[in-house]
């Protein structure tokens, strides 16, 4: 699923295109130099990896109860 939903992402203008996938799935891969160091100096560099991390473990968590 992240894969999809990343390749989705990809008909977003930048940043949101790199940010998304970050905040939803912890998928940092499109964030270039200029937004990951924007999102340090306005902490805010954890959403993308805590919610990330959330939402991957809500992701197994639910395909394992379905399966």
């Amino acid at each position: 699923m992240p894969e999809r939903f990343v390749g989705a992402a990809v008909a977003l203008p930048q940043p949101a295109r790199a940010l998304l996938p970050g905040v939803v799935f912890g998928d940092r891969s499109g964030t270039d130099e200029s937004l990951g160091e924007a999102m340090k100096v306005a902490g805010l560099s954890h959403l993308s990896a805590v919610s990330g991390d959330t939402v991957g473990k809500e992701d197994g968590s639910a395909t394992s109860k379905t399966t």
